[in-house]
């Protein structure tokens, strides 16, 4: 049974390892049952909430782990911003409660949480969120920043948006050294997975359907690691079944993917990018892929449009893939940015022969031949997506100076 919180808070020189504020019984009895595989003493999980931490925690050391119940609270933002007031800096805070609510968990992320779960929550949950915050890392300066979202959107069906998906993933982590999550949201025929010949993870559609379910467990159940950085999240849902991505689910599953990973490239059908604005709302840049032809130029126009006024703070880039495929049928490259009215980033060509080999070996085109003229331009586009500034040229006395040298 837990103690009563004066009777247990004695002012100490060193830091506790964990404290909890639980109202509850039945969370009292999981979060016992989990902390015990750490080591920690049952009477560090106090009676009360929120309220009762602010209290508590006023003018002594606060613990490295801080869980504390939000159900019982009138206004759960005000009390959280009381509680940081009270907390070290390096105290990390997880939040329970009972409001299935995505401004909520949106609002409690932004004041740094790290986590939030809807109670009743399983011992399962609550043992991996607790691991993942105990090995995550300390915080990254101000000079560092969280993970960055990339969503490629094809403006037409068959332009190679996936494509363009994969090799600018794999250029990032195995060129750049960074760690990526590809994200792939066709959940019915997606075919990253199928490209980088790995399975898709489970779980990944359960819990886009749930969003409580994208717990600290979540990464490891439904990401598969394809090399040393690269991660792909996918599903091959049973035809049978209607996975239903929601905006709700969006909101946790960057937050989770963020914390995890130097870059998170979404490959979008375009259905689900006019379903769900919010995903490219939250984007640092939305990438349209298209063809010369007369529709996709059409259809790429539409698409800036709807990018424009649903993430306007977000970058756009125009690709196009699968240059000279078509010869007779396309546009010229000028007379296309005329009509959507943006430049394009880089032209792609087609080379059905090296991407017949990619193909068939299950590796991205960027693996197979890193010296053709598709990867000699998407290249120097990656980087960008990764936004890692070109390495900067020397000055041609520098160059003649060091020949001579």
């Amino acid at each position: 049974m837990a103690l009563a919180a004066e009777n247990i808070m004695a002012p100490a020189s060193d830091r506790e390892p964990f404290t909890a504020f639980i109202g509850d019984d039945v969370t009292r009895a999981t979060l016992a049952k989990v902390i015990a595989d750490n080591g920690w003493s049952d009477q560090r999980i106090l009676d009360g909430g929120i309220v009762e931490a602010v209290q508590v925690l006023s003018g002594i050391p606060t613990p490295k782990l801080l869980i504390t119940d939000l159900s019982g609270s009138p206004d759960p933002l005000e009390d959280m911003g009381k509680l940081a007031q009270v907390c070290d800096e390096n105290t990390r805070v997880i939040a329970l409660g009972t409001v299935n609510d995505i401004a909520l968990y949106r609002a409690l992320a932004e004041l740094g949480i790290e986590d939030y779960l809807l109670k009743p929550v399983s011992a399962e949950v609550l043992a991996g969120v607790i691991s993942k915050v105990a090995e995550k890392p300390a915080a990254p300066s101000q000079e560092e920043s969280p993970g960055r979202v990339v969503t490629v959107i094809g403006a037409r069906g068959g332009v190679g948006a996936t494509s363009v998906s994969v090799n600018s993933a794999w250029l990032i982590a195995n060129e750049m050294d960074r760690r990526v999550a590809l994200v792939d949201l066709d959940l019915h025929f997606g075919t990253i997975a199928l490209s980088l010949d790995v399975e898709p993870g489970r779980g990944f559609s359960d819990a886009i359907e749930t969003p409580n379910r994208i717990d600290g467990l979540f990464l490891e159940r439904a990401v598969v690691r394809v090399d040393k950085n690269l991660f792909v999240l996918g599903s091959e849902s049973n035809l049978s079944q209607a996975p239903s991505l929601s905006a709700a689910a969006i909101d946790p599953l960057l937050a989770r993917l963020k914390s995890d990973f130097d870059s998170i490239v979404v490959d979008v059908p375009r259905n689900v990018a006019l379903e769900i604005p919010e995903l490219v709302g939250v984007s640092q840049m939305v990438v349209l892929v298209a063809d010369l032809s007369l529709a996709g130029m059409r259809d790429t126009l539409r698409l800036a449009e709807f990018v424009r006024k649903v993430a306007p703070k977000a970058e756009l880039r125009i690709v196009v893939n699968g240059a000279g495929k078509s010869k007779k049928g396309e546009i010229g490259t000028e007379e296309f940015e005329q009509h959507v009215e943006t430049k394009v980033s880089v032209v792609l060509p087609s080379d059905l022969g090296i991407a017949a080999k990619s193909a068939g070996q299950g590796r991205p085109l960027v693996a197979v031949a890193p010296k053709s003229k598709y990867s000699a331009g998407l290249r120097p586009f990656s980087r960008e997506l990764a936004g890692i500034a070109a390495p900067a040229k020397k000055a041609m006395w520098r160059r003649v100076l060091g020949r001579n040298n």
